[in-house]
């Protein structure tokens, strides 16, 4: 009986000091490199700079607002959603509605215009060029609105919350490239081709100077869908028509630096925050520490921005471990396990791999595009030497990947009778 008595207040003891490490969230302590990361995801944005930011733009894409009021909106309903509770977030729209005329795509109207990334959007246009005059006409406030959207070099999502409102861009993009692609079928070339780099263009800044990734995913697929169009559209000019100057710089060289996620694994890291809350009652704060969850997590996400030795052997080592203590170690369970168990669900490298793949096909494509461009310079002639080291290599790795969700397809435009 003394055994038992012994064991039984030993047990009772080690459980007492387990719940007060526990309540008072003194274990797990922080490491070096979980400090290290959460500095590096602190610091100001590597790549979503600059000076016109397209937030405001698309946040109100689809409502008739004077362009001296749209960024007081925008900063209205920014204000409004930050300082709202958890279930007003969920619910949150802008206080646009009801004050603004809005105008949106119907399924009638997208099925006249080019909204799939892996569409023949000239023979689209050609099928019914009348219906797709009138939608364009129909929503010429979208159209507007997009086309202004052109001047902006980034993106900062300012709701920096998991719970930001959908942003609606996809439809804005799909109605530039109708538009280009109209015109250009109307006769009017040099004016079509402009507007279908300026596109390309508008869509390959976004896409690498963003800090939220699924804005880079859309605007790589914007990128390329629209590069495919200038490509047929390339096809059918004569060799010696100019191009026009924006196409230079939808077209300019796309470096490896180029293709970070790192401000959108920051913006995403941070963004968490509503979704991991500290709790209020005694019996949760036991199993949840929002401190150590938020240690626990940064060196996976910070590892995007930083070649830093000791934090890359950390985020290695986490993928050979068991999966039970693979993110937050042992203490990290015993003393957080429900922050554990969100930790390891956030895991960054569940969802990065199908971005890091766009942006990579937006690179080869990017080569390709240059590629094809070379091909119109006067005494040209079929050459693989003419083409950049590597480009056939990429070229098999887009080829092909119509109807997947890595970009549609592909084809360099070099009609026969154009070779030498």
């Amino acid at each position: 009986m003394r055994f038992v008595r012994q064991s039984l207040i030993a047990l009772v003891s080690l459980v007492l000091l387990w719940a007060g490490l526990s309540a008072t969230h003194w274990l797990p302590f922080s490491t070096d490199v979980q400090r290290k990361s959460q500095a590096i995801l602190a610091a100001p944005p590597l790549t979503a700079k600059g000076s016109r930011n397209a937030f405001a733009a698309i946040w109100l894409s689809h409502f008739d607002i004077p362009a001296l009021e749209i960024e007081r909106v925008a900063h209205d309903d920014v204000e409004r959603f930050l300082g709202a509770t958890f279930e007003q977030r969920v619910k949150f729209v802008t206080s646009a509605h009801g004050r603004y005329r809005k105008q949106d795509l119907d399924a009638a109207s997208q099925s006249a215009l080019c909204m799939r990334a892996d569409g023949d959007c000239l023979a689209r246009m050609r099928s019914n060029p009348e219906l797709a005059r009138k939608t364009l006409d129909d929503h010429a406030l979208l159209l507007a609105n997009a086309l202004a959207m052109e001047g902006d070099d980034y993106y900062h999502d300012e709701f920096t919350s998991q719970l930001s409102p959908a942003v609606p861009r996809y439809s804005l993009i799909g109605l530039l490239r109708s538009d280009a692609a109209l015109r250009f079928v109307d006769g009017k070339q040099a004016d079509g081709l402009r507007r279908a780099c300026s596109a390309a263009a508008s869509s390959r800044r976004l896409a690498l100077h963003s800090d939220e990734s699924s804005t880079q995913a859309m605007e790589s697929v914007g990128f390329v869908a629209s590069t495919q169009m200038i490509a047929d559209m390339l096809a059918e000019m004569p060799k010696e028509a100019p191009l026009p100057a924006i196409c230079a710089e939808a077209f300019a060289p796309m470096s490896d630096a180029a293709l970070s996620i790192c401000d959108s694994m920051k913006a995403e890291f941070h963004a968490r925050a509503d979704l991991m809350r500290p709790p209020g009652s005694i019996g949760a704060r036991l199993l949840f520490n929002d401190r150590a969850t938020f240690d626990a997590m940064a060196p996976a996400f910070a590892s995007y921005c930083s070649d830093d030795a000791a934090l890359q052997q950390a985020v290695r080592r986490t993928e050979t471990s068991l999966v039970f203590w693979r993110i937050c170690g042992i203490d990290g369970v015993l003393f957080n396990y429900a922050g554990c168990t969100l930790a390891e669900m956030g895991d960054p490298r569940r969802m990065t791999a199908g971005l890091v793949e766009r942006l990579r096909n937006m690179q080869r494509i990017n080569r390709l595009m240059d590629a094809a461009l070379d091909m119109r310079l006067p005494g040209w002639s079929w050459s693989t030497s003419h083409f950049p080291e590597g480009v056939w290599t990429d070229l098999s790795h887009v080829v092909g990947d119509a109807g997947t969700s890595k970009s549609p397809r592909f084809t360099i435009p070099v009609p026969a009778s154009r070779l030498r």
